[in-house]
């Protein structure tokens, strides 16, 4: 259609083009989009946590209950402040039993793949804003839904 032909049919029906024509030329993503999106960020933080929390029960067992989440990456004892776990006495006693004999290897292996797929999916999500195409939201959804379900 050429643009005179456009205009003329915008003269003709105005209040019939108008939504057409703003969908058309509009920029900037689609209301709905926007809020899956939204939803999917909260439900990426929500899965987070528990991630979060099992990487950290990982840790702890394999440092033998000698691990702080603040001063071990850091190779800075007590650098978070007086209730240090790592300010305890060595003598063998931890907060918890040795638990990485306890852990069994499939929920560990469990436990990074589930952390690999969040990586994954929120690096995703994180480096493409709100510029993306409703495909991407659905496989998205998807993935997190699976996230979801392996975490319960």
């Amino acid at each position: 259609m050429s643009p005179s032909g456009l205009f003329s049919i915008v003269e003709a029906a105005p209040h019939r083009c108008s939504a057409s024509l703003h969908k058309l030329f509009r920029s900037g993503p689609d209301r709905e989009l926007k809020a899956r999106l939204d939803k999917l960020r909260e439900a990426l933080g929500e899965v987070k946590v528990d991630i979060e929390t099992r990487r950290f029960l990982m840790d702890l067992a394999f440092a033998h209950g000698r691990y702080c989440k603040s001063c071990t990456p850091l190779r800075r004892v007590g650098a978070c402040g007086p209730t240090c776990a790592l300010l305890r006495p060595a003598n063998g006693d931890s907060i918890l039993p040795c638990m990485s004999s306890q852990m069994s290897i499939k929920w560990m292996s469990q436990t990074t793949s589930i952390g690999r797929c969040y990586d994954k999916v929120a690096g995703e999500i994180l480096a493409a804003g709100y510029n993306v195409s409703l495909p991407t939201v659905l496989h998205w959804e998807e993935s997190v839904a699976r996230l979801q379900v392996r975490l319960a």
